[in-house]
């Protein structure tokens, strides 16, 4: 089995307090909604799979992000869904923002998450991609309704260690 890890190729927030604005690339993902004022913010980011070799079978891909806060002090869902057309993070914004469509891969984030990483294993997601499905990246979503900003890092930073990474595990079908 071998394995090779992803760092996004774009990442960027939007926001629905600034529906016209861009926030690419972006430092710090911002996924919920605000305390003050009262913003939804939502991350996306693109992950390059072509360096998987061909003819290989994908058997485990995890999303690492590292958590650095979050303001409300509940359990809520990290959602992962899938966006529907490509986008620029140098043009992004609320406004022209692809759609996207649920996806089954979450994870339950509470104040325990803060200040490390979380996984979310996005196996089918990534899989899909591979076997040719349009891969436009991922939204991240949360509670919208109350209170629920989470925060991030994203790839511009400098510290890599800290960037969003997708994991992938593979087998190569040859000879098999």
């Amino acid at each position: 089995m071998a394995i090779l890890f992803f760092t996004p190729v774009v990442a960027a927030n939007v926001s629905l307090a600034n529906p016209n604005q861009n926030f690419g690339p972006a430092e710090i993902l911002l996924v919920g909604r605000s305390v003050i004022p009262e913003d939804i913010f939502r991350s996306l980011l693109q992950f390059d799979i072509s360096a998987v070799p061909p003819e290989s079978v994908i058997t485990n891909a995890t999303l690492r992000l590292f958590l650095i806060d979050k303001e409300a002090s509940i359990v809520q869902p990290l959602q992962i869904n899938r966006l529907l057309s490509d986008f620029s993070q140098n043009t992004v914004t609320w406004n022209n923002a692809p759609a996207f469509e649920p996806t089954p891969f979450s994870a339950l984030l509470s104040d325990t998450n803060e200040n490390n990483y979380i996984y979310v294993n996005v196996t089918g997601l990534v899989q899909d991609w591979y076997l040719g499905a349009p891969n436009n990246g991922i939204g991240l979503t949360t509670i919208e309704s109350e209170t629920s900003l989470m925060r991030f890092f994203g790839y511009e930073d400098g510290i890599v260690s800290l960037w969003p990474t997708l994991i992938i595990e593979f087998e190569s079908a040859i000879g098999a």
